[in-house]
């Protein structure tokens, strides 16, 4: 039976899938149909958003394992679920490293940045990263198997999905995981910024274009801007999770609290994908002007079709 913590994690998650999905679909859907994808931002930001909503595929899988008390869907779904959302959820980190560097090379040198907005080239730096993340979890997808335990509540033998790593691996995965997934991208996403700040800073160039008003440079703020809302955005959602991770594993310490707070985080982190499109909207006039043309179409469609019925 499940408690009434269970069921705040339940339509926690059902929200946050359900708001988080359907706003990067839309998110995708005006990329793709009004063309945006000739500025290379929007390229990193496609490449996110599909990033994005394959993480967040993962939340109906824990929240039907949650409520079933067992994983219902069989080994090679379990293999193949974790495959994609984990390479997604890796990816999505990538992706915010390509975003903060490109702003890096913007920023700090101007005249190296031309390459960087080629198309094709962002196109291959974000395929390599999605190959890169999909080969560092593939040994998570090979060990990933179907563990029996036994319902004491239903008095049967159930079966759940994780991934049961040999006891000589398995604190080395789990140091691995946390140096490449959290350690290394987060230490290089705070270096990168505080280079951008304090070129920003130090640089009358750079503060007299920011000061000014032209479109381009209107369109180089704003890009500037949104990059650094998705980067924070991203360790206010994924710090509480690795750092609580790393100190139950490193000290084995576990109670209700703990796990209660972990449960809490590691749902708290899947907001991360949820509200990147708010910030596009927030930080994107053309994700707004377009969002309002579909808006206005659909409107009028829907005008139409009660005009004809009546």
């Amino acid at each position: 039976m499940l408690s009434t913590w269970d069921y705040f994690l339940c339509f926690f998650n059902t929200s946050v899938f359900l708001f988080g999905f359907c706003a990067n679909i839309v998110i995708i859907f005006i990329i793709i149909k009004y063309h945006l994808l000739k500025h290379s931002s929007n390229v990193l930001i496609l490449n996110l958003s599909i990033a994005d909503c394959l993480s967040l595929c993962r939340i109906p899988f824990l929240v039907t394992e949650q409520v079933l008390n067992h994983w219902p869907f069989g080994l090679i779904l379990c293999k193949a679920y974790r495959s994609i959302t984990l390479t997604a959820s890796l990816t999505s980190c990538f992706s915010i490293i390509l975003i903060t560097i490109e702003r890096y090379f913007a920023v700090c040198h101007p005249l190296k940045v031309k390459k960087l907005h080629n198309r094709n080239f962002i196109i291959k730096c974000c395929s390599f990263c999605w190959v890169i993340a999909f080969v560092f979890r593939l040994p998570s997808v090979i060990y990933a198997n179907l563990i029996a335990f036994t319902n004491e509540a239903a008095n049967e033998t159930c079966v759940k999905c994780v991934t049961e790593w040999p006891k000589n691996l398995k604190t080395p995965s789990i140091i691995v995981t946390i140096v490449i997934g959290f350690l290394i991208p987060c230490s290089l996403i705070i270096f990168v910024y505080y280079k951008i700040i304090t070129t920003l800073m130090r640089s009358k160039q750079f503060q007299t274009l920011w000061a000014s008003n032209s479109a381009r440079n209107k369109r180089y703020k704003q890009i500037t801007l949104l990059a650094f809302s998705i980067v924070a955005s991203y360790l206010i959602f994924w710090i509480p999770y690795w750092t609580l991770k790393g100190i139950t594993k490193v000290t084995s310490h576990d109670s209700d609290g703990i796990r209660m707070a972990l449960e809490f985080f590691s749902i708290f982190r899947f907001l991360h994908s949820a509200t990147n499109p708010l910030l596009y909207f927030a930080f994107g006039p053309n994700f707004r002007k377009h969002l309002r043309k579909l808006c206005q179409k659909e409107m009028s469609q829907q005008q139409t079709l009660e005009t004809v019925t009546y």
